[in-house]
């Protein structure tokens, strides 16, 4: 082996344990679409888990995207480890080692992650955590303090990013949906992204040459994932397109509204109608038909003539939008 330097040593030491305490809890890159798709694979087991032990399903998705880089994580791959349980003296099953806090430490290995899931409520269920289970089943909040007051995580940031990730990607919903016991409508429910309601999962890039930013296509239409801060002026400069036409593409609805971190923003005229779904079933009373028209790709006008409804036209649970006609032209 290489001879090191006493100083070299030294620092790639210092270096090594910073990196070790930045990236604990998520050992991978991971992509956003790596989020969506783990929101989508796991949302209805995580409702199971809160219907039969009480832990919010926002909180087990939250933690298992975090501690397991969306899935995408050494561990998660490896050993179906979702939450980053070690062994302890009690743990009879197959084993894992890695370094984490120290070197190679031993970890719970899993036939599948619905096990893993499994272990995750019984885990809680100790003495140690049983205070958490006195509060409401929707106060996230307070869970995510509590995990970190109880000895879970050692961050200090620990209920924050649990937090941030809980109310970026709307996981609170699912809490709802499992206390209302409503297994149907939960099944199929699309991710939410903020403002704006998205297709589970992500469309691949494509090639567009009058930008440098990704660019992707639904429904035959192409757009580009709003970033922090960013308006839809900076949006038009940036794919050299003319503002009135951004605001045109996207059925807005104010002229105030500006994109919110994560909102799909179409930068050409949308199809009239969706290639792929003829109905969408209202799943709140919340959703809005823009909110609609955006998820499928559709342009609101069309969708509005379909359904004979208003632009501003209130939208209740359950209620069925047309999205195809039978003489459908893009």
């Amino acid at each position: 082996m290489k001879q090191i330097g006493k100083h070299t040593g030294k620092m790639e030491g210092i270096l090594l344990c910073m990196l070790c305490m930045a990236f604990r809890p998520a050992q991978a890159q991971y992509t956003e679409n790596d989020i969506f798709n783990y929101i989508d694979r796991y949302h209805t087991l995580a409702m199971e888990k809160m219907r039969n032990c009480g832990i919010p399903a926002s909180i087990t998705l939250a933690q298992g995207i975090l501690e397991s880089a969306a899935g995408t994580s050494d561990l998660a791959v490896n050993a179906n480890n979702h939450f980053g349980i070690k062994c302890h003296s009690d743990w009879k099953g197959e084993t894992y080692y890695k370094s984490d806090d120290a070197a190679d430490e031993c970890f719970r290995k899993y036939p599948k992650a619905e096990d893993s899931y499994n272990d995750h409520s019984n885990f809680l269920k100790a003495k140690r955590y049983e205070k958490l289970f006195a509060l409401s089943q929707t106060d996230y909040k307070g869970w995510a303090e509590g995990l970190k007051e109880c000895g879970y995580a050692t961050s200090p940031t620990y209920p924050e990013r649990l937090t941030s990730i809980i109310e970026k990607y709307r996981l609170a919903r699912f809490d709802t949906l499992a206390l209302t016991g409503d297994r149907d409508s939960a099944q199929p429910m699309p991710v939410i992204r903020i403002d704006t309601i998205t297709t589970p999962g992500m469309p691949k890039q494509v090639s567009y040459p009058y930008t440098k930013r990704p660019v992707y296509a639904h429904n035959g239409t192409y757009f580009v994932i709003a970033q922090k801060d960013e308006t839809y002026l900076d949006i038009a400069i940036s794919v050299q397109q003319p503002l009135f036409r951004i605001r045109k593409y996207n059925d807005l609805l104010s002229r105030n509204y500006e994109p919110k971190e994560g909102e799909w923003v179409y930068i050409e005229k949308k199809a009239k109608y969706s290639n792929d779904y003829k109905q969408h079933t209202v799943t709140s009373d919340s959703e809005t038909l823009r909110d609609i028209c955006q998820r499928y790709g559709c342009r609101m006008s069309s969708i509005m003539t379909m359904n004979q409804l208003e632009r501003n036209a209130s939208l209740f649970k359950g209620q069925i939008i047309v999205l195809q006609s039978n003489n459908k032209k893009r």
